[in-house]
């Protein structure tokens, strides 16, 4: 029985790897979407959060997708890492990045041309508040609709995370 499960784990993992087109393969993907909304912290305190979610993406030779994701906010100096997202498909020339958060839902969709040479990102949130880590450790949620501000994406040879 265990021998069938991990068959079947392989060639369901196969398949989700065979689908990355072989032009993304050994590339790295640099993303980054501004955020701005209104947020209550653990003080009962409302603070205006404006930064950006930063993703580096890297496409193995194999076509396994790994990626680093890091905030950054205005009302904190630090940076944060969040944890590494391996949960990222691409389905013809969109990749959706879901961004992990304590609850709600919120992901960037990045877009490629045909070539697969540019890109471009959008994020988006599900509907709801998110209740999210902040730069600075604290526990947040949303209290007012999420907006997108600056957006950047590129695409590069190699890998970024040196392996």
């Amino acid at each position: 029985m265990k021998q069938i499960l991990f068959l079947l784990l392989m060639l369901v993992t196969t398949a989700a790897h065979s689908a990355t087109p072989s032009v993304l393969r050994s590339k790295t993907i640099e993303a980054s979407v501004g955020v701005n909304m209104t947020a209550r912290g653990p003080d009962n305190q409302l603070r205006q959060v404006s930064g950006a979610i930063k993703q580096t993406i890297y496409i193995s030779s194999l076509g396994r997708i790994f990626t680093r994701q890091t905030l950054t906010s205005a009302f904190s100096a630090n940076a944060n890492d969040l944890p590494v997202a391996s949960t990222a498909s691409v389905v013809g020339r969109n990749m959706v990045v879901p961004v992990p958060l304590i609850r709600g839902r919120a992901s960037a969709r990045i877009s490629f041309d045909s070539q697969f040479s540019n890109c471009s990102v959008q994020g988006s949130v599900g509907p709801g508040p998110i209740k999210f880590k902040g730069s600075d450790g604290k526990i947040y949620e949303s209290v007012s609709p999420i907006t997108f501000g600056s957006n950047s994406c590129s695409i590069q040879a190699g890998n970024a995370f040196g392996g």
